[in-house]
């Protein structure tokens, strides 16, 4: 499944749309979520979605700009997944 970056821009949308696609979608393996600009808010709500999902096994997160802070939020919620997730993004530099 694909986004297009028009789609989630605001905060709340986006966590409404990571949940339903997460908790609801159990057959779902691949999500691609290209220039979302995902900041803290939007970075925990995915990771909020991962913790709850079995499925997915490869996350594009790629043209967003996310920062440490995000990618620290995301570490954490792998952490113990029994999913090996294949990771695909460009990450901001200072």
């Amino acid at each position: 499944m694909s986004l297009s970056e028009s789609d989630l821009k605001e905060e709340e949308e986006f966590k409404n749309k990571m949940q339903r696609l997460m908790l609801n979608d159990q057959k779902m393996t691949h999500l691609q979520l290209f220039g979302y600009e995902i900041g803290a808010q939007k970075m925990q709500a995915l990771s909020d979605a991962l913790k709850a999902n079995q499925t997915l096994t490869h996350l594009e997160i790629s043209r967003n700009q996310i920062e440490a802070e995000g990618m620290q939020v995301l570490s954490e919620s792998l952490k113990g997944q029994p999913n090996h997730y294949q990771l695909g993004s460009f990450f901001k530099s200072n």
